[in-house]
């Protein structure tokens, strides 16, 4: 299992509660599996989240690829909702675990969560190293954004833990080397690192 010193977290849906993605996106004509699938490959979402477009662009070019009956001030206010808070218990388990464990987060974000909600949070004192896409330009899955991260905290990927819930970048996580688990909640970090054995 190697020397595991570090644990790597997204933030979005393992630390942080999401609201509905369909909500969201509620005056689009696609359905529902047709959002999550756009949204995971959108190129307006992508040029967001790595900081190289205003969130007044993003939000033209998101009503256009949903065909949204909203404008861009309204899409904006509703996409500023998303994040709702740290999931109860966040904050307790990630200090108990800074005991024992170098804790950093790796998250696809941008400009306008970070400003009117992310830079708020307290939780994030609980992070040694944190990594946001729209500030080093690089979003995951592509694995350039874990090489960055293993690069900036001077460690391997064998000595990394990382939960995400999203699969596709557990799986990216795990190409480069590293423990990775696809969880959706902070009790699902703690079962995971229970089932690895790095808790009792």
């Amino acid at each position: 299992m190697g020397n595991i010193t570090t644990l790597l977290f997204d933030l979005g849906g393992v630390i942080i509660e999401l609201g509905s993605l369909e909500d969201m996106m509620s005056t689009s004509p696609l359905e529902e599996k047709e959002i999550w699938k756009g949204w995971i490959r959108s190129p307006s979402v992508q040029r967001f989240e790595s900081g190289n477009c205003s969130a007044h662009e993003f939000a033209v070019s998101m009503i256009e690829e949903f065909s949204l009956a909203v404008t861009p001030d309204q899409f904006l206010e509703t996409f500023n909702r998303w994040p709702r808070g740290p999931f109860k218990g966040a904050a307790q388990l990630l200090m108990g675990l800074s005991d024992d464990f170098r804790l950093a987060c790796l998250s696809n974000s941008n400009a306008s969560h970070w400003a009117n909600f992310l830079r708020h949070q307290p939780v994030l004192e609980h992070f040694e190293d944190q990594f946001f896409s729209h500030e080093i330009g690089l979003l995951k899955p592509d694995s350039g954004a874990f090489d960055h991260a293993l690069v900036e905290m001077s460690v391997s990927p064998e000595e990394v833990v990382f939960f995400d819930d999203n699969l596709a970048n557990v799986e990216s996580a795990r190409s480069i080397g590293m423990q990775a688990h696809q969880v959706n909640s902070p009790d699902g970090v703690l079962h995971a690192l229970y089932e690895q054995g790095l808790v009792g």
